[in-house]
């Protein structure tokens, strides 16, 4: 039994690993790919992030659809991938305290979730 279990936390820790690698690929390709490199080489590439606007995600998201962003929807998507890690990472540990049979503190990772999942929803403003 304890084989297994410490397998599972393995299998925890490498999806964790790969899941990081993978957003910060994500990212770095969304951000390479909006540089213009055919503009002036002294222009300053993040001029245009100097001043600090809020905008809605479902705005930004349909206009760099609109406008065939695709660096900025590849960097959104690297970015869903890594905010999303923790959340998986609270319910597979939940799930692995099950299969040991330990149910308080299943229980008390499930509720570590439910906050997760609470606090998610109540700072996302579409």
């Amino acid at each position: 039994m304890n084989s297994e279990i410490e397998r599972l936390e393995i299998l925890i820790a490498k999806f964790l690993r790969y899941g990081v690698l993978f957003s910060g690929l994500l990212m770095l390709s969304g951000w390479l790919s909006t540089l213009r490199l055919d503009e002036s080489l002294f222009a300053n590439p993040l001029a245009k992030y100097s001043v600090y606007k809020t905008e809605p995600l479902n705005l930004q998201l349909h206009e760099a659809i609109g406008n065939h962003q695709w660096g900025v929807i590849l960097t959104y998507c690297g970015l869903s991938v890594l905010i999303s890690l923790p959340v998986l990472r609270v319910l597979l540990t939940s799930i692995l305290f099950m299969k040991m049979g330990d149910k308080i503190l299943a229980a008390i990772a499930a509720s570590v979730l439910l906050v997760l999942i609470f606090s998610f929803a109540l700072g996302f403003e579409l």
